[in-house]
């Protein structure tokens, strides 16, 4: 398997447990900062908007950056804002922090798909945009799960995806 693609696919799972880590740790969430559960949940709701609105968005980038260095800024941003958002010091704090983690997510997840013609062959192009897209699959059985094991026991850290 090329190495390149087995980059793409780790960074798509990254990218799938960070979108999904709030659901496993949601009533966690809600009662560390006082709120019920569908206040909290607006946090998945923010994530999906500004992914929604911003892939489109953000779609021009990857003819004006470098494939390599917008690919791994984008992951770089996902994990830094992670990582704030384990230190949010309020719910207000945190929306906006998992507003921003999504824009990640937003750049990230499409231009993998953008970058596979570059590296595969067209007919090999369907198993590979399988296999890159398989992350995300593998996030949402595994990283979720693995996110919610953890949560109760390392508290906030467990919002730093890997």
């Amino acid at each position: 398997m090329d190495p390149r693609l087995v980059t793409l696919c780790v960074g798509n799972f990254v990218i799938g447990t960070g979108a999904m880590i709030v659901t496993g740790m949601l009533n966690d969430i809600a009662g560390d900062f006082g709120l019920g559960a569908a206040s909290a949940g607006q946090l998945i709701a923010v994530f999906a908007l500004a992914t929604c609105v911003g892939a489109p968005l953000f779609a021009t980038l990857g003819s004006r950056i470098d494939r390599r260095l917008l690919l791994a800024g984008s992951l770089l941003v996902y994990g830094v804002m992670h990582l704030a958002a384990a230190l949010a010091p309020g719910f207000a704090a945190l929306m906006a922090i998992r507003f921003v983690t999504a824009i990640g997510a937003a750049i990230y997840t499409p231009q993998t798909a953008a970058t596979l013609p570059l590296l595969v062959n067209a007919q090999t192009r369907g198993r590979a945009i399988s296999f890159v897209f398989l992350g995300w699959s593998i996030a949402s059985v595994v990283g979720r799960r693995a996110r919610c094991d953890t949560a109760s026991a390392s508290g906030p850290a467990a919002l730093i995806p890997l």
